[in-house]
């Protein structure tokens, strides 16, 4: 059960990120997975036909309030996903860990395993979420402008 609820928040909790640190830093959503939305090309063939159809496995930003938004509610934007990712992929196994729950050690070395190529993937991807935060931050901080 431990491993179920895992991965549900590992898939969901991604776009969640992006949604709630978005809105916060005033980026309007379309949704999770709203019909007709066009997906990103970034996505390997059929997956943007699940991304678009269910719900939590993505959040789409209004394209207009994108734009119309600085550099910084950006970076946190990008930065939101891999953020909260992290924390809930480690959080869960180790509370299952400190609640005695059987195998959830394995699960945080799983978890820990499973994030470390995850990260280095979204750095070096060129529509990857941590490599999209560091561009921004160097808008914010390019004072040759």
């Amino acid at each position: 059960m431990l491993v179920a609820g895992w991965l549900v928040t590992y898939l969901c909790n991604h776009a969640i990120g992006h949604w709630a640190v978005g809105r916060l830093a005033g980026i309007r959503f379309l949704g999770y997975g709203v019909h007709g939305t066009t997906a990103p090309g970034w996505y390997p063939p059929g997956m943007s036909w699940i991304f678009r159809r269910v719900p939590f496995l993505s959040a789409w930003p209004v394209p207009a309030s994108r734009r119309a938004a600085h550099a910084l509610a950006h970076m946190a934007m990008y930065l939101g996903g891999p953020l909260f990712t992290g924390l809930t992929s480690l959080g869960i196994p180790l509370y299952g860990h400190a609640s005695g729950v059987p195998r959830a050690r394995a699960l945080l070395i799983g978890a820990a395993l499973w994030l470390v190529p995850g990260s280095v993937v979204e750095c070096i991807r060129l529509g990857g979420d941590l490599r999209r935060a560091w561009r921004e931050l160097r808008r914010i901080t390019d004072h040759s402008k």
